[in-house]
């Protein structure tokens, strides 16, 4: 009798065991069939590496980490940028010799929000908040095509007098005269190069007058739109201000 119920005691032992067995199988094939069952969806990020425009605003990031943009009025940003942990991403703009802050708010495939922080030309502090649509446009590398080429005109008031702008770097440049009081007073300019076209500054130095030199310095932007020959040319330009700001 003793040992028929210790033989009982083993067989439910084993019994027990071998259920035990099949549950935790179970449980194994139904994480098999949905491995994601128990798992957090991935979250997916985006780069802002692109075009991005809003009217005609526009914010270009190649890939090389080379920042273009034109967000205000009487404000154009270029140089390296860089990128934080807290989605900050800083242009060192060197020509202004003032960072530039984005502040990343959302990013998605299509859409970028950003808070802009920076200091205008007249050494204000200021910030704007916009939105921009990605653009199947090219971003803007350092190396653009207009870097050590320059284009010839006439002055507008006289037919003799010929004014070259040569872009000297990939963000500055020069306008000089043949003729007249402007010969003798080189004009210094700041630019941006994007789509084929130039968005320039033109800044006098402390030895510069209008009165003097005959040009007319001013920190509002001008645009041109440029055509380029076979040869990699400047061939023509045309004034766009008026539609492109």
């Amino acid at each position: 009798m003793k040992q028929m119920k210790s033989n009982l005691k083993l067989m439910a032992f084993a019994l027990a065991a071998i259920l035990s067995i099949g549950f935790t199988s179970c449980g194994g094939d139904d994480d098999e069939d949905n491995p994601n069952s128990n798992q957090e969806q991935p979250t997916v990020t985006y780069s802002p590496v692109g075009v991005w425009e809003s009217g005609n605003y526009f914010l270009s990031l190649s890939s090389d980490n080379f920042l273009t943009a034109y967000f205000a009025e009487r404000f154009l940003d270029c140089g390296n940028y860089s990128i934080n942990d807290d989605n900050i991403i800083t242009c060192n703009n060197t020509y202004y010799a003032r960072p530039t802050q984005y502040i990343i708010k959302k990013l998605s495939a299509t859409q970028l929000q950003v808070e802009i922080v920076f200091v205008d030309v007249y050494g204000e502090s200021k910030s704007k908040s916009l939105s921009f649509t990605k653009s199947d446009k090219t971003p803007v590398t350092k190396d653009n095509p207009v870097v050590g080429k320059s284009y010839t005109t006439y002055f507008s008031n006289s037919s003799s007098v010929q004014i070259t702008t040569a872009f000297n770097t990939y963000n500055t440049g020069t306008k000089t005269a043949n003729g007249g009081n402007m010969a003798k007073y080189p004009m210094n300019m700041y630019y941006i190069f994007f789509n084929n076209c130039i968005y320039y500054q033109t800044f006098k130095t402390t030895i510069q007058m209008p009165s003097i030199g005959g040009w007319n310095p001013t920190t509002e932007i001008t645009v041109w739109e440029l055509e380029f020959a076979s040869n990699g040319t400047i061939s023509n330009h045309h004034n766009i201000s008026s539609t492109a700001l």
